[in-house]
This record gives structure tokens, C-alpha cells and sequence, in this order.
């Protein structure tokens, strides 16, 4: 969305504007702008540019990126946006060291009870099962990969509620 300010400056931005009245007499033009997801150009460049700053913060030097695989969470416009792209990018430059630290920081901190392992178990088979159904489109090819029988792969794709 291009906006022609010709000689005007941008002198204040909010998410909030309190006392409307008072922001009418401080500021002579007032620009309500549009929630981003009103503004598909505008999600497309920003989301480059946090693609771009997420690459080089987190040292993935990855060039078969495409902004179209990254999903886009507009929730809480940029802000959201910024935070979708970043989970993306770490999760998909993730080595098998970095997961296996993640899970390990996350059970430290939730793991309590009497049945921990069953409870935490689907932190590693539903992900694993919906990946590879994804992959492979067949129970019968998954549970050949998986190394289980076809039924035992059946019954774990109910327990977990996988589509």
C-alpha cells in the first residue's frame, strides 16, 4: 500500500489512541492504517525482509528458502509474522543435536507425574507419524519404513487423533 505524503513526516505511531480527542488537536492528519492481513503486498515484502534478518541472525545460510513455504501467522500483525518465519527457519535448520537439546530443556521443565513416558511419548510419535504419512501418502509404505506392523501403526494413528 503506497501512501503520497508529499512534505509530510510521520511523527507518531500507536497501537492505542487513548484520548481521541486530544490526538485530533496535537496532529493535523491522522491515518488509521489497515490491520496487515488487509494488505497482502505489504505481507509479502515484510515477510522478505524478516526472512532475510532471520538468515542472518540465526547463521542459516540456506538459499532453497521459498517465502511461499513459510507459514504466515498474522494473528498479531508483524509481530506474529516475524515470530512465524523465525520458528520456520530454526525448525527447518534444526540437526538432530539441536532437537534432541529442545526436547531435553522442555521435559527438564515439564516433565512430572506418574506416567511421564506414555504422556510424553506422543512428543516423538505423532510428529513421526504425520510426517511420514505426509512423505510416503500410505499406512502400508509408513509402517515398511518404521519398522512396525501395519496394525500397530493404525492403532497409534487413532491414539494420537492424526487425520
Amino acid at each position: 500500500m503506497l501512501l503520497n505524503f508529499g512534505n509530510k513526516r510521520i511523527i507518531a505511531t500507536a497501537n492505542y489512541m487513548g484520548n481521541a480527542q486530544l490526538i485530533d488537536e496535537l496532529f493535523a492528519f491522522i491515518y488509521t492504517m489497515p490491520p496487515l492481513q488487509e494488505r497482502p503486498d505489504d505481507i509479502d515484502y515484510i515477510k522478505e525482509l524478516f526472512i532475510k534478518e532471520a538468515l542472518r541472525t540465526l547463521m542459516i545460510d540456506k538459499s532453497d528458502i521459498h517465502s511461499d513455504q513459510i507459514p504466515t501467522n498474522l494473528t498479531s500483525n508483524t509481530e506474529s509474522l516475524k515470530k512465524s518465519v523465525y520458528l520456520y527457519l530454526m525448525q527447518y535448520s534444526m540437526n538432530d543435536k539441536e532437537i534432541e537439546s529442545v526436547l531435553y530443556a522442555y521435559l527438564l521443565k515439564h516433565l512430572e507425574g506418574k506416567d511421564g513416558y506414555r504422556e510424553y511419548l506422543a512428543l516423538y510419535e505423532k510428529p513421526l507419524i504425520k510426517a511420514g504419512l505426509k512423505k510416503f501418502g500410505s499406512q502400508l509404505q509408513l509402517s515398511q519404513v518404521l519398522g512396525i506392523n501395519r496394525n500397530t501403526l493404525r492403532k497409534k494413528i487413532h491414539e494420537h487423533n492424526i487425520d
